[in-house]
Formats: structure tokens, C-alpha cells, sequence
């Protein structure tokens, strides 16, 4: 009995998976053909099978979710042929939902394209908070909706039927009955059938299930907006919108109270000096935001035993280094907002203010001097939503795994989960450095040392060797540690070449190269205060041509205290005349000025010249070592400070409410709206 039902039950869910995954195919096809035109296909011909192929697993993703509960119901009854004629009933009707919710969704993901030029996402939930009966007043008057419900209830009995005319007849029930009872081999089918529903919902045999980022699949937004179905591009929005930070209106006196307390001024716009070099001479500006470039591992450097720096050594050896400097999040995509609009709500990219253009983007200066502003991530654009707000804040393009393997086909052989190796997307930023006619800005964002620890197979490793410090401090296992060692040395490595390349070519003269850490190393220890002090150090690294050097005033103090505010501030000294730009208590660390507050902030607390103070242990400083990044255990009680951690913060939150209340300009279709 069981073994004749088995059969009828895996025909019945097939017939169903399969008429789901068609109609969803066809109608990205449909989808495809009405927003892209001809001679964009034809652009990008070799994108569609992997839209195809992509969208594929996104549709198996879904439809095998919607059918597990059925494919269970079946396998408990199908030992009884009366519940299991009654649970076909269940699954006729089930399946009509099925093929209806597909139907209506696909529909309607389609006409949110034409109003919003994005596939679902959170703003969708405005039914819900915004004038509900309004809303469905505009959309029943702006849509079709009657249109659009009736062809999906066609689709529905359509498919219906198709599937009711698979069911197993009377006559082939007989033939079945007939067949020898085979246990053994009806329990690995079942096994089978169980474990490739669950392979096909999970989307993927890596470590990784399918994602968000998996949609972005090349450098045209309309493949990638319709490379997801619907049901994804809702959970995601679902996800966006639980995440979600409120932003509120914010009181102009206690902002401006807040800003004289921490910055000092009654102002966060600063000035670049008048510079007539600059003017004529703009150089090229590169920012490689290195992953999880901890100065705890930089410590570990030893030539002769653990070579971690490689080829950048000698480039930290004779240029501008400051490691009493601080990564301001745990976090990529937080670091990233940070810098970029001076944002503290980490998933700003993709929550309610995902569309709202700030006014003071840290690239605003560099685009008002006319330069070209380019992003280029090591992974997926679609990460984080990266791939349509940093257009929206001042960049002019944005490339990723899928643009640099176009390129380099070989870094798609070496990619792991996360990207493309980080020595890939340097060749990357060389070839647009080359073929630019103007002044560019890039930020590179590279991978390469992210959890699980790999190297290229193609790389050859220099000795490391992790020390006692590192194996007490660490909560990676001995052959991790091997591991993420060979990674930082890899990426550093990498980074050391491409400067190396800058400073022996054309571009030595007029290219400044900037490099920091996003965060912290996650998997490091802190056993006592002076681990907590120093717990988000990160390097920042500055290679100037000596020809600007040339021609500003400058001073080199390796001892200054600083974190990621003030990247920017240094940059637009050493790169743009007379320019206006916004920070939140940033500084210029190769200023002369000796008599202002250098200071770097990072989620443990605050750092000062004169030592660190935890945002725990607040009645405390830890003094520096002398000429050093360390610390020593000695601390001052009661310390004396110009602003707290909880001052900062709160300046840090009315910045960003002001700023999304302030320029809450809504992108609609590539329109500018107010909200």
C-alpha cells in the first residue's frame, strides 16, 4: 500500500513543482521582455543563462518550502488508501492556493517595478502604516486589479486541472498494486525525495544558504531585479522592515548643543585651504577598506617566522602609518555607512531610508571637484542593498564579483562564498586607473580575510607560524589560525603589490593610496582592560606622492590618536582645494595644528592623547605606552575628559535623524518624489 501511494504521491508533487517553476520562469521571461530593451539584451547576452540558472534556484527555493508540508502530509497517510484519497483532495486544493499566490505575487511584483524600479522590498509595508484605506483607494484606482485577480484565478484552475489529469488513473493503480513489494529500495526513495526538498529549499550545497546577495548576477539592474521571484524579494522585505530603525524629527537646539559639545564648533562644516596645485593638479584618490585588517595581527609580524605583512611592509615602513587608530563598528556594511553618510544606524542601505539621498555623502566633495566616484566590492553588490544606494549617495558606478570576473575570468576558479580574491579586485581598480581620463575616487572593499579562512589555490604562502600570544588570545583552532594567518598575509600581500605598481608607474606622482581595516578581528580574546583598549585597533596606512607633499603644509605625528572619521578629513586636505565638507568631529591627522583634540572612537570607548577610556569604566583612563599603540596597566582615576562615549553617541544619532528627516527625497522609477 505504502509503496503504491509513495509513487503516486512523488508524481503528484512533481506535476506540482514543476508547473510552479514554469509558469515562474516564464513570467520572468514576460518580465524581462517588458522593462529591458533589444539592444540591452543583446549587451548582455552571456548574463541571461545565469539569470536563468539563478532564478531557477531562487523559484525551486520557494516552491519546494511551499510544498514540504504536503510532501509530509503524503508520506504519514500513504499507508492508508482512505486518508490518502483524502489528502489528495487537500492537496488539490492546496496547490490551487499555490498556483494562485504565484500567480497574483508575480503580478504584482511586476506593476511595483513600474512604480518604485525595484522589485519588492520594504517600502511595500506602507499599506500597513501609512493610510491603509487610502492606499487602496490609489492602488484601485491606478492598477488593474480586477484584470490581474481574474487571470489569476484563471491560472489557477488551469493548472488545477493539469494536475488533477496527472493523478494516477484506476487502471494504471492496478498496474502499480501489481508490482513486487520493494522496501528496501521504497525507503531510499523516500530518503532521496526528502533530502533533494531539502537541498532545492535551501538553494545551495555550500555554507552559505541562497541569499539576497545571489541575485545580483551582472551590472545591469533590470537582470538583477528580475532574477528573484517575488516570495524572496518579500522575505527580505519582511526582514528589512523588522530590522528597521524609526528615524525621528530632531529638536535644531539640541543638535546644535550637541555639536558644540563634542565638536567644538557651532558647525560640522569644515574647509580645505585654498591650494592652486590641487586645483590643477587633482590626483587620483584609492581607499582600500581591507577586511577584517586588525592591528592585533599586524603585531604578529615577524620576517624571519611569521611573515604576515609581505610585500607591504616596506611600503608601512617608509610611508604615513598610525596604529593608535580606531575601526569605529564591528561590522562591514556599519563601517561602510559610517564613512560614506556618517550614518550610526547600520542597515540605513536597506531600511526605510534606503531611498533618501543625504546631502552631506562623504563624496560630495570629490564629485563637486569633478571626479569620477566608483565603488568596486570584492562581493556581490546586492550585499546590504550596496548595489542601488551608493548610486544614490554620490557614485557613479558600482562593480562587483560579477564585473571583475568579466574581466578576469580566473577570479570566478578562485572565488569562495564571499567574493573574488582580494589580489582580483586590485588588478580591477589598476584597469580602471588606466583607461580613466579624469580624476577618480575609488573605494575598494575586499573579502579575502573573512571567515572560513582560504587562500587562493594559485598562491604560495610565505612562512607563518602563529605565536603564544596569538594562540592564547585566539578562539580559533590551531589549524584556523594557520589559516587566517596565510589570509593576511595574502591580503596584505596584495594590497603591497598594487602600491608597489602605483609608485613604479605612470600614476606614482598623482595617485594617493589610503588603507584601513573595516573591523576588528572577531575571533580575538580580550582578557584584561589593555585588551579592551586596544581590541578595535585597526592600521591606517596613507601613501602620498611626494609632489603633493610638495605643495601643502603638513606635519607627521605616528602617535596620533584617530579613528574612521577621520579618513575623509585627511583625505580632502591632501587632495581638494577650498572644499566644504561635513564631519562628525573628524581631523585632519597630518594637520600642524597641534593644539586640537585628536581623538578615536570605537565601541569599547573613547581613545585621547593621553590615553583610553572605556565606555565600561568610565571613571578610569588607561595610559598609552610610550611611543607605542599598546597600553600599559596603569590608569588614572576620575579622568578629565572634553566629551563622553554617551555624548558622542548622542551627537552621532541626531546627525543621522536630522540628515534622513531633513533630505527624505524618495527614488521612485528613477524619479525624485518627496515622501
Amino acid at each position: 500500500m505504502f509503496q503504491c501511494n509513495f509513487y503516486r504521491l512523488i508524481r503528484l508533487i512533481f506535476i506540482q513543482v514543476l508547473l510552479s517553476i514554469l509558469f515562474l520562469s516564464a513570467f520572468r521571461l514576460f518580465f524581462l521582455y517588458k522593462i529591458a530593451d533589444s539592444a540591452t539584451l543583446l549587451a548582455y547576452i552571456n548574463d541571461l543563462p545565469l539569470m536563468a540558472l539563478r532564478g531557477l534556484r531562487f523559484d525551486l527555493k520557494v516552491i519546494c518550502i511551499a510544498f514540504s508540508l504536503p510532501l509530509l502530509i503524503g508520506l504519514v497517510t500513504a499507508k492508508s488508501e482512505r486518508f490518502f484519497n483524502l489528502y489528495l483532495r487537500f492537496s488539490l486544493a492546496f496547490s490551487a492556493l499555490i498556483y494562485f499566490l504565484i500567480c497574483l505575487f508575480s503580478i504584482v511584483n511586476f506593476y511595483y517595478y513600474q512604480t518604485y524600479g525595484n522589485y519588492i522590498d520594504l517600502f511595500i509595508f506602507g499599506l500597513f502604516d501609512d493610510d491603509t484605506s487610502a492606499v487602496i483607494d490609489s492602488i484601485w484606482t491606478d492598477y488593474p486589479v480586477m484584470l490581474g485577480l481574474s487571470f489569476s484565478v484563471l491560472i489557477s484552475f488551469l493548472f488545477t486541472y493539469l494536475t488533477k489529469k496527472s493523478l494516477v488513473t484506476e487502471l494504471q493503480l492496478k498496474q502499480i498494486r501489481r508490482q513486487k513489494n520493494r522496501p528496501y529500495l521504497t525507503g531510499c526513495a523516500v530518503f532521496l525525495c526528502i533530502a533533494l526538498f531539502f537541498l532545492f529549499a535551501r538553494g545551495t550545497l555550500g555554507s552559505h544558504p541562497l541569499k539576497r546577495y545571489h541575485a545580483n548576477i551582472s551590472d545591469n539592474v533590470k537582470l538583477n531585479i528580475v532574477t528573484p521571484n517575488p516570495f524572496m524579494a518579500l522575505d527580505w522585505a519582511k526582514s528589512d522592515y523588522e530590522q528597521q530603525f524609526t528615524f525621528r524629527a530632531v529638536n535644531a537646539k539640541e543638535l546644535l548643543a550637541s555639536i558644540e559639545q563634542v565638536v567644538k564648533s557651532d558647525s560640522l562644516q569644515q574647509q580645505t585651504p585654498v591650494n592652486p596645485y590641487l586645483v590643477s593638479n587633482r590626483p587620483n584618490v584609492v581607499f582600500a577598506l581591507m577586511e577584517s585588517m586588525a592591528t592585533s595581527i599586524l603585531d604578529e609580524d615577524d620576517i624571519v617566522n611569521n611573515d604576515v605583512l609581505a610585500s607591504l611592509r616596506h611600503h608601512f615602513q617608509n610611508d604615513f602609518l598610525f596604529k593608535r587608530f580606531y575601526a569605529e563598528t564591528s561590522d562591514t556594511n556599519a563601517t561602510i555607512v559610517n564613512l560614506f553618510v556618517h550614518s550610526s544606524v547600520p542597515n540605513i542601505s536597506h531600511s526605510t531610508a534606503a531611498k533618501v539621498k543625504m546631502a552631506d555623502s562623504a563624496v560630495i566633495p570629490y564629485k563637486n571637484a569633478g571626479y569620477e566616484i566608483i565603488f568596486v566590492n570584492a562581493g556581490n553588490g546586492m550585499w546590504r542593498n550596496l548595489f542601488n544606494y551608493l548610486p544614490l549617495q554620490g557614485f557613479d558606478k558600482v562593480y562587483d564579483e560579477n564585473s571583475i570576473a568579466k574581466y578576469f575570468p580566473e577570479a570566478a576558479d578562485y572565488a569562495s562564498s564571499w567574493g573574488v580574491p582580494d589580489e582580483f579586485v586590485f588588478k580591477f581598480v589598476q584597469k580602471i586607473l588606466a583607461e580613466s581620463d579624469k580624476p577618480v575616487f575609488i573605494c575598494l572593499l575586499t573579502v579575502g580575510n573573512h571567515s572560513p579562512y582560504q587562500t587562493p589555490d594559485n598562491y604560495q604562502p610565505k612562512v607563518v607560524k602563529p605565536s603564544l600570544n596569538l594562540q592564547e588570545k585566539t578562539e580559533l583552532s590551531p589549524e584556523q589560525q594557520m589559516q587566517m594567518l596565510q589570509t593576511y598575509q595574502y591580503g596584505a600581500d596584495a594590497l603591497g603589490k598594487f602600491i608597489s605598481h602605483i609608485k613604479g608607474g605612470e600614476l606614482a606622482d598623482n595617485t594617493i593610496v589610503v588603507a584601513t581595516g573595516d573591523h576588528r578581528l572577531r575571533s580575538m580574546k580580550t582578557h584584561n582592560r589593555q585588551d579592551v583598549a586596544s581590541k578595535s585597533q585597526v592600521p591606517f596606512y596613507l601613501y602620498v606622492p611626494q609632489q603633493i607633499l610638495g605643495h601643502i603644509d603638513y606635519q607627521y605625528s605616528p602617535m596620533r590618536v584617530g579613528s574612521h572619521k577621520d579618513i575623509f578629513p585627511t583625505l580632502y586636505h591632501l587632495s581638494l582645494s577650498n572644499a566644504t565638507y561635513t564631519t562628525l568631529g573628524g581631523n585632519n591627522l597630518l594637520s600642524q595644528d597641534d593644539d586640537k583634540i585628536f581623538w578615536g572612537y570605537s565601541q569599547e570607548g573613547l581613545a585621547f592623547t593621553d590615553g583610553f577610556v572605556a565606555n565600561s569604566d568610565a571613571k578610569r583612563r588607561l595610559q598609552w605606552q610610550r611611543a607605542s599603540h599598546l597600553f600599559s596597566s596603569d590608569a588614572q582615576a576620575d579622568p578629565e575628559l572634553p566629551f563622553t562615549y554617551n555624548d558622542v553617541n548622542r551627537l552621532r544619532d541626531l546627525y543621522i535623524n536630522n540628515e534622513v528627516i531633513t533630505n527624505n527625497q524618495v527614488i521612485t522609477n528613477n524619479q525624485v518624489t518627496a515622501q
